[in-house]
């Protein structure tokens, strides 16, 4: 049972910090769009979008140490750069009122999560360098 449960707990972090990534980069969209017509008068968008929007800030909070948390059990040293691009994101998209910058911050901190989880990846052997190092 306790497979299970592990294996249920996984799939809600994992599927909570997928969430929070792509709810940032729809929550950048929509703050765009906002600010591009806000001084038409247009209200803030309603439904999911509106929530996004709404909520966004505590989502990326919850998400970002999910992520760093996820790259950190495989590689402990991981923690470090996933938990700056974490805050990165986080501060281009909430703590700052500019778009070149948010926009710049979600360039550096998504490239940086994938960066990191290529190294925290388990190595596999390859023909060659199986051959090269000989029986094990």
């Amino acid at each position: 049972m306790a497979g299970a449960d592990g294996s249920l707990a996984c799939t809600v972090a994992v599927t909570a910090a997928l969430a929070g990534a792509f709810g940032a980069g729809a929550t950048a969209g929509a703050r765009a769009i906002t600010a591009r017509h806000s001084m038409s008068g247009m209200a803030t968008p309603g439904g999911p979008l509106g929530d996004l929007m709404e909520f966004g800030p505590q989502i990326l909070a919850v998400s970002a140490p999910l992520v760093t948390a996820g790259l950190a059990r495989r590689r402990p040293l991981a923690a470090t750069p996933a938990a700056a691009a974490g805050a990165l994101l986080w501060w281009g998209m909430y703590a700052q009122a500019s778009l070149t910058v948010m926009y710049t911050a979600l360039a550096l901190a998504y490239p940086a999560w994938t960066a990191t989880w290529l190294w925290t990846r388990p190595r596999r052997d390859t023909p060659s360098t199986a051959v090269c190092r000989g029986p094990q």
